[in-house]
């Protein structure tokens, strides 16, 4: 399904109402402006919540990388033998990890029970 933005969007260039175009069915009535004003809330909004994630999640993957980049220096060097290379190999393992389950189908329903979890 695409965003609320697009879908606003299309709705204003076919000239119908963003329900029509959700339920597949031609009414009508022309669509109510409080109501669009909502629905572009909400879609800012949710690209707000989008960029926030996505900014998380590059600053996760710039740690990673240089995390990566430090190990393979010590891994050339011959110092990767200590607590500071498995430190760094181990950062960067996780960074991996957390970037597979954050870009996953389930990253939705890991917010919301993370949100849930803080709000007790």
């Amino acid at each position: 399904m695409p965003d609320l933005d697009i879908l606003i969007e299309m709705s204003d260039y076919y000239e119908v109402e963003l329900r029509e175009l959700l339920d597949g069915e031609r009414k009508d009535e022309k669509m109510d402006k409080e109501l669009e004003e909502a629905v572009l809330k909400v879609a800012d909004y949710s690209n707000e919540e989008k960029q926030k994630i996505t900014r998380r999640m590059h600053v996760l993957f710039i740690g990673g990388l240089l995390a990566a980049i430090v190990y393979l220096v010590l891994l050339f060097t011959d110092h990767a033998d200590n607590f500071f290379g498995g430190f760094c190999q181990g950062v960067t393992l996780g960074m991996m990890i957390v970037g597979v389950v954050m870009t996953s189908k389930y990253a939705a329903r890991i917010r919301a029970y993370k949100k849930r979890l803080l709000a007790k």
